[in-house]
């Protein structure tokens, strides 16, 4: 299905949100579904997409289910469940559509009738609600400064093998953990050492950005990426003059770590 909302995103008008007005950009989505409406219906699988309209603040994508395939209470709670992936979904990879739809602050309606039994159901993503993070459509460094804040709200925290993370703040447009060691383990002259026999840490924390399974922690690599971000580690001791920093630039960032599908 995720390829049908692709071809739907590639159909809409290809126009971007810069400078323009709420009502403007209501008025490029509707100009647009005019082309778009020409080349539906569309089928995939179970799902037929039908026609889409504007109406009053509601931008409605009207389709049919085929019940044989599929059950329309199923489907209706599992997009439900996952209501925050929708507005991805449909945007696919038009980015002009998405800051459009944005910009509009239109909510988005799936209107679903069972193809058998006549039956309706919806699914609705408020403009609120697609201007949040987890749609992937929020400005980035605004996201980590949220997350900045939400990360000290529950510090300090445990890292294990006497690391202590005690405070997260953004600093020359870099994430900066500072962490403390008591070197019971981790000493300050290991970490020395490690940074001067090369980018071995770097490795490791970027193969860690790739390896990450929850989708939160997806989330946030792709808004790091996309704010044009670094990241910097400070460990610290006891003795405030003994420290060492690891630093992984934007443009490390930006070429080596992968955007994350967390849907």
């Amino acid at each position: 299905m995720r390829n049908l909302f692709i071809l739907f995103a590639s159909l809409t008008i290809s126009l971007s949100a810069c400078g323009q007005t709420r009502n403007e950009a209501v008025a490029a989505l509707r100009q647009g579904l005019i082309e778009t409406n020409k080349q539906l219906p569309i089928t995939a699988a179970f799902f037929t997409m039908e026609r889409m309209e504007i109406k009053g603040n509601d931008y409605i994508i009207h389709a049919t289910i085929d019940e044989e395939q599929m059950d329309l209470d199923q489907y209706i709670a599992n997009m439900n469940q996952n209501k925050s992936n929708l507005f991805s979904l449909a945007a696919g990879n038009n980015k002009d559509f998405a800051d459009l739809f944005a910009k509009s602050g239109l909510n988005l309606k799936f209107s679903v009738i069972g193809k058998q039994s006549r039956r309706k159901g919806e699914i609705v993503l408020s403009g609120k609600e697609i201007n949040s993070p987890s749609t992937g459509n929020y400005d980035a460094k605004e996201y980590m400064k949220e997350i900045v804040e939400e990360m000290n709200a529950d510090l300090p925290e445990d890292w294990g093998d006497g690391l202590t993370l005690t405070s997260v703040f953004i600093e020359d447009n870099y994430i900066c953990y500072k962490v403390k060691t008591d070197g019971s383990v981790i000493t300050i002259a290991l970490l020395k050492k490690a940074k001067a026999e090369g980018t071995e840490m770097e490795e490791s924390i970027i193969e860690e950005m790739n390896s990450m399974t929850e989708a939160s922690e997806k989330l946030f690599v792709n808004y790091l990426r996309k704010s044009g971000m670094g990241v910097k580690y400070i460990y610290w001791s006891s003795n405030p003059s003994d420290k060492v920093s690891f630093s992984i630039s934007p443009a490390t960032i930006k070429a080596k770590v992968k955007e994350q599908k967390y849907y």
